[in-house]
């Protein structure tokens, strides 16, 4: 398979909002990449902890062949976006360079997060395994956003539970909470996103025939139609501000008064925009790391 690749330049203040908009436009992956004025070093998703240190950052976005060329360069003009190359990329190639970024890290002596190429490693003892590499769908562990969220399922996340994970990308938090004994419905409103989540839960043992229901893979309007007040133990979204916002109500309801919502791809100039929207649930000091906030809350009362 190939991909329509797309090449831009952009300062680092700019980033987000350039990613924003080649999202909203359909790209199916991002990837950033150092100027050629500077160390061209492939960068997919920062290590925890780490952020970009290039003044100009070069973007590689990948879109469907089939995406409308004429739409996205408009879109790139009302940004104001120059110097955008156009080219064509194979999948098989796309897939090699991104191996090269795959995540190794352990949460709380709970479990380990590692390759795909590190499948059949010894296991540690009180540990389980997370197999993962780079794909078509936001989550590897890499990045400050995810890490952080992975943090909170390794200190919550267990058997028995009812877990969320809103926004799933690659699935990683929920495979992640359902590994440590939760039961997990994973919803996404990309079906990349959903797509992957499903290969990356049967990859890692869930789903088979003994625990068939372990990770419950959800379109948004699907999971809009079935979803329970009160339901959820755990409820994680690592997404952005604005849709945040915009979810603040049913993913409040969906919580159990007794739940934790954790909330993260927040910049730390939204987070009071963030939690005023939140008006049920108390938060507890913001943790930061590479400019990014996540926000852990529970029902007030609860």
């Amino acid at each position: 398979m190939s991909w329509l690749s797309i090449e831009l330049s952009t300062r680092r203040r700019e980033l987000a909002q350039i990613e924003d908009v080649l999202f909203g436009l359909g790209a199916a992956a991002i990837t950033l990449l150092a100027d050629d004025h500077e160390d061209n070093v492939d960068l997919l998703e920062p290590a925890p902890g780490v952020t970009p240190v290039w003044d100009v950052i070069r973007l590689q976005a990948l879109f469907a062949l089939s995406t409308d060329l004429a739409a996205v360069r408009r879109g790139l003009d009302q940004a104001r976006v120059e110097s955008v190359e156009i080219g064509f990329l194979q999948d098989s190639d796309w897939h090699a360079s991104m191996r090269q970024h795959a995540v190794q890290a352990e949460y709380a002596q709970r479990w380990r997060l590692l390759p795909k190429a590190h499948a059949g490693a010894q296991q540690k003892a009180g540990m389980v395994d997370m197999f993962l590499d780079p794909g078509l769908a936001f989550g590897t562990g890499g990045h400050a956003t995810t890490d952080m969220c992975l943090q909170s399922v390794a200190l919550l996340a267990g058997a028995g539970m009812q877990v969320l994970d809103f926004g799933c990308g690659s699935g990683i938090l929920g495979i992640a909470a359902a590994l440590l004994g939760a039961r997990v419905e994973c919803v996404d409103h990309d079906e990349q996103a959903l797509l992957a989540t499903r290969e990356n839960a049967l990859y890692n043992g869930l789903n088979s025939k003994v625990d068939e229901n372990a990770v419950s893979v959800l379109g948004l309007s699907q999971w809009r139609g079935r979803q329970d007040v009160n339901y959820y133990d755990l409820v994680l979204a690592n997404i952005l501000a604005d849709p945040l916002i915009e979810l603040a109500v049913p993913l409040q309801s969906a919580l159990k008064p007794t739940g934790t919502l954790i909330l993260s791809g927040i910049l730390p100039d939204q987070v009071d925009r963030v939690a005023a929207q939140y008006s049920a649930i108390h938060f507890e000091l913001p943790l930061e790391a590479s400019g990014w906030i996540r926000l852990t809350g529970r029902a007030r009362g609860g």
